[in-house]
């Protein structure tokens, strides 16, 4: 099983710095530009590995730039609530040097105000990924989200320290990839592709 991901192409909300959360915000230009060079990206993946399935989150960023990344490609798209992006409540539409957002941020047991905790996000995260390896043990599987759940994302197949997860963050349009063999209840051997 292989399982790859992405995060959805640039808002103008990204370039100024704001906290898009749930808010439903549309691709800019260059976003749309990064969604169609990801569809080469996605085309020549799918070629080499045989992509049997793909989800995206409902909001509109990570929905268009699934199906422009997959215009042509007979491949089945489902949206799955499961991966939307962190509701980070009274955050949103603020920018992310906004009084207290680091600190509550990285606090992953703390709900954001009006919102929900990193833990929250982590489980249904979590669980979606579950659902994958059990049902799809034998299939390629491409997932469309956001900034926040690939991080999520990411934690699932290997070991992140606080430090590392502060710190990263996938570009937008950005693929990255793992694989394994050997399922079960207690331990996945996840190993990176390298793309």
């Amino acid at each position: 099983m292989k399982i790859f991901f992405t995060r959805h192409g640039q808002t103008a909300q990204n370039v100024l710095g704001e906290i898009c959360g749930r808010r439903d915000v549309a691709l800019n230009q260059t976003g749309m530009e990064q969604a169609k060079l990801l569809a080469k990206k996605v085309t020549a993946l799918h070629k080499k590995y045989h992509i049997d399935r793909a989800f995206c989150s409902p909001l509109q960023r990570a929905k268009i730039t699934a199906q422009t990344a997959l215009d042509g490609l007979n491949i089945p798209l489902v949206v799955d609530n499961r991966i939307i992006e962190c509701n980070y409540g009274d955050y949103e539409g603020q920018t992310r040097e906004s009084e207290g957002f680091e600190r509550v941020r990285y606090a992953f047991g703390t709900r954001m105000p009006s919102g929900e905790s990193l833990f929250d996000m982590a489980q249904r995260s979590y669980n979606f990924l579950d659902e994958l390896c059990k049902n799809y043990t034998d299939e390629n599987i491409l997932i469309v989200s956001h900034g926040g759940i690939s991080r999520i994302i990411e934690s699932y197949f290997r070991d992140v320290s606080v430090e590392e997860y502060a710190d990263m963050l996938l570009d937008n349009c950005e693929i990255r990839g793992f694989e394994t063999d050997e399922f079960s209840e207690t331990h996945k051997a996840w190993k990176k592709i390298e793309l």
